[in-house]
């Protein structure tokens, strides 16, 4: 009877204790909830309220490139004036920035409708010992939209072309020589129908914020 006792009181204490422990981390657990909430909505509020372009002009970066598109022939930039260019940097086994920045340009592409005709989204890997025309052809063109075009070459092409839009890229977490990630800049690149860098969208702008830079360049 007395151990049945003991053992009652034993467990009344610690329950006390446990008691008195909740009621004295739970203002920092609240206040923790809150601040975390808070920042979580400051995050959504960046993601989703880019509301204001305004046009820029870079004269230190941007320019005229030529890389090798899916057919295996060469592209040359140029050939795109008179359009608008969406120009993004990634690579094929990217696992998250590239497809959800690749399913907003669409995105941009089919809320234009019509036009739509009038812009061009180009796609250059930086990754070219994976991603070759072949590749790229066989295993992204008839996943991704069509009206895409993406670009790759040697790593000597990616290099010159990725430094004119000041974009750095580098291998990361390598398992082996075929199995790495690549870190890589993740803006979309604004270019006017004169060959000439206009705005960088950062990584996590929705299509219609990025609409309303390729119309003020209509």
């Amino acid at each position: 009877m007395n151990l049945n006792r003991s053992f009652n009181q034993g467990l009344l204490f610690r329950k006390k204790v446990y008691l008195g422990l909740f009621f004295l981390i739970a203002p920092f657990l609240t206040v923790s909830v809150i601040f975390a909430n808070e920042t979580v909505k400051k995050q959504a509020d960046q993601f989703h309220n880019f509301t204001e372009v305004t046009l820029k002009n870079y004269p230190n970066q941007g320019g005229d490139f030529s890389l090798i598109g899916p057919s295996g022939k060469r592209v040359f930039s140029k050939t795109y004036r008179g359009k608008v260019i969406l120009l993004f940097f990634g690579y094929r086994f990217c696992p998250d920035v590239c497809p959800l920045t690749i399913w907003e340009l669409k995105s941009v592409l089919d809320k234009l409708g019509d036009d739509a005709e009038s812009v061009q989204v180009v796609f250059v890997s930086v990754d070219p010992e994976r991603d070759s025309p072949k590749n790229i052809n066989e295993e992204w063109l008839g996943f991704y939209d069509g009206r895409i075009l993406w670009l790759t070459g040697t790593p000597e092409e990616i290099r010159k072309t990725a430094d004119l839009y000041a974009v750095r890229f580098k291998k990361m977490k390598a398992r082996s020589s075929s199995d790495y990630l690549v870190g890589h800049t993740a803006y979309v690149f604004l270019i006017d129908k004169q060959g000439k860098l206009r705005f960088k969208f950062p990584f996590k702008t929705l299509s219609d914020e990025i609409i309303k830079g390729v119309r003020l360049l209509f």
